[in-house]
């Protein structure tokens, strides 16, 4: 095989530079996942918290329903039962959009602020 300069790969070469800003650039990706994360997890949260609250409603909606007397009754406990979930599923649908937007918003500010301090240090080094 012949000596060919161009696939030599240099003895001296010395990747801790490269590294050195891989690191920061990982770091920053960790902290924004982490930071995802924790989002994700609020929201889960949120959206448990609201469907035991809702469960809470059907179980006590089928007590309800056993203690009626007479299908009029019947048909005013449902109905009422009813109501009150389009209302409640209206009211978390706005509160889990807000905190969808807030999430997104604080996911773009952690991106934004990452590479803002990318640019800074690499401003501070070059000088």
């Amino acid at each position: 095989m012949p000596n060919d300069k161009a696939t030599e790969i240099p003895t001296s070469f010395d990747p801790s530079a490269m590294m050195a800003n891989n690191q920061k650039s990982l770091q920053a990706i960790a902290e924004t996942h982490q930071n995802m994360m924790r989002r994700m997890a609020e929201m889960n949260g949120q959206v448990s918290r609201f469907y035991s609250k809702r469960l809470d409603s059907d179980r006590q909606v089928l007590r309800d329903l056993q203690a009626c007397r007479n299908p009029q009754e019947a048909v005013t406990v449902w109905g009422a039962f009813m109501e009150k979930a389009a209302q409640d599923y209206a009211e978390e649908m706005g509160s889990i959009a807000a905190l969808y937007a807030d999430q997104a918003k604080g996911m773009v500010d952690d991106v934004t602020d990452a590479v803002e301090d990318a640019a800074a240090e690499e401003m501070l080094q070059q000088r």
